[in-house]
This record gives C-alpha cells, sequence and structure tokens, in this order.
C-alpha cells in the first residue's frame, strides 16, 4: 500500500498545504485561468516526485503501475476541479469540500484497483517499510490539522450563530480550534492503539465540562452548534484513524 500512500499524500499536500485560499477564491472567478494552471501544475510536481520515489523500489513494475495511477488520477483531478470551480456555492461550500475530496479519494483508489495486477516486488524492503510509515503519519496530519478543521469550520460558519445567541460568558482566543485539534489526536491515538472506550471516555468527559453552559433552555441553539460541532469532529478523528489502520 505504500503507493497509493504517496499517491494521497500528493493529492493532500497539492489541495491543503500548497495552495493558499486566496488562490482558491481567484479559481473559482475565473475557472481555468492562471491559479487553476498553476494548481494543476503543482499536483504533477508531486506525482513525479512519487514516481521519483518509488523508482529505488524495484524492478519497472512498480514505476509503470505508480505512473499509471499518477496519470489517471491527474486527469480525473482536473475534471473534477473544474466541475467544481464552475458549479461551487459558497452557502453549501461543506459539502462541495467534502463531495469534492471524496471524488479525489474514489478515483485514487478506482485507479490503484484498475491497475493492481499482482503483489510488486520490492528490493529495499526496509526503505518501503519507513516510507510507507512516513507517509501514513503525513497524511493523517494533514487530515487532522487542516482537511478536518475546515470541514467543521465551514459547517458551523453555516449556522450563522448571532450575537444574541452566543454564551455570555468570554472565552481564550482560539480555545475551540485547540481543543478541536487536541480531541482529534486523542481519538485517532485511541483507536490505532486499540483502546475504542478512550473515544467514548472523551466524548462523556467533554459533555460533563460543557454541561453547566448548556443546561440552560435559552441556551438550546448554543448546545446544538457545541452538538454538532463535537461530532463532526469526532467523525473526522475516526475516518482519520481508519484510513491510517486501512493504508
Amino acid at each position: 500500500m505504500t503507493i497509493i500512500s504517496l499517491v494521497i499524500l500528493a493529492h493532500l499536500l497539492g489541495d491543503f498545504v500548497f495552495q493558499s485560499n486566496e488562490a482558491v477564491e481567484d479559481r473559482r472567478k475565473k475557472v481555468g485561468g492562471k491559479k487553476f494552471k498553476q494548481h494543476i501544475l503543482i499536483h504533477f510536481a508531486l506525482l513525479v516526485a512519487v514516481v521519483a520515489l518509488v523508482s529505488p523500489l524495484g524492478s519497472g513494475g512498480p514505476i509503470v503501475m505508480t505512473a499509471t495511477i499518477g496519470i489517471v488520477v491527474l486527469i480525473g483531478h482536473i475534471i473534477l476541479d473544474i466541475i467544481k470551480d464552475m458549479y461551487w456555492k459558497p452557502e453549501r461550500s461543506t459539502e462541495w469540500l467534502l463531495g469534492d475530496q471524496f471524488g479525489h479519494f474514489a478515483i485514487i483508489f478506482l485507479a490503484f484497483v484498475a491497475v493492481r495486477r499482482e503483489p510488486q516486488m520490492y528490493v529495499w524492503t526496509e526503505y518501503v517499510e519507513y516510507l510507507s510509515l512516513l507517509s501514513k503519519f503525513a497524511i493523517s496530519f494533514i487530515l487532522l490539522f487542516k482537511v478536518w478543521p475546515m470541514v467543521v469550520g465551514g459547517l458551523l460558519k453555516q449556522l450563522k450563530l448571532g450575537e444574541e445567541d452566543k454564551l455570555e460568558d468570554s472565552s481564550l482566543k482560539r480555545a475551540g480550534a485547540y481543543i478541536g485539534h487536541l480531541e482529534r489526536i486523542l481519538i485517532f491515538i485511541f483507536i490505532v492503539t486499540g483502546h475504542w472506550e478512550g473515544v467514548g471516555f472523551l466524548l462523556a468527559a467533554k459533555s460533563i465540562f460543557r454541561y453547566g453552559d448548556l443546561t440552560r433552555k435559552e441556551h438550546r441553539m448554543q448546545t446544538e452548534y457545541v452538538l454538532l460541532g463535537t461530532l463532526t469532529s469526532f467523525i473526522g478523528g475516526i475516518l482519520t484513524a481508519q484510513l491510517y489502520i486501512v493504508l
């Protein structure tokens, strides 16, 4: 699974690390413009880097397979991005983000399944093991700290909680974001180490801590707001951990 892990990592780097929010906004204003071409060029360069990393692994089999997957993924990426840029709606930003990423991941897995014929023989076994482990951790890091915060933030922003509906007491700046990061990494650790009961304990602990703030009748909207953000964050941690285990 080293090859598919590297292709997924290349995709996440191109979409969430080497692409700014300003570039995304510019792409939507001018479909197929300069920023779009730069985005595709970055993905092409990352896929070339993947092929270069796979080259020392063995004979031509892994190289040909990786190159074929890269070409299919790149073409699929271009098509999906054009569709997203043309029909994207700001009021449905979270749905578009999730749908777009689901489409990209589906193309990667389908391309891998279609091209893969038999297990590949590698010469540098130790190199493969370290490369696979590194790519899996990098994928998990990007998902936990870049992708899922965007999903949670976009979803909560769509709710448009008014000033009159917010809690009266003040809170630390960016405390919610840091709490989200910590709970996702804890969930990831619990699941990867086989301690699912820790996820339940974490959810119960967070509910107890917020109980005093959200028990009053007039705080029903805040309760729904916090609950939606918490559950979405938990889902992100669980799915990331499961992807790590599968890869």
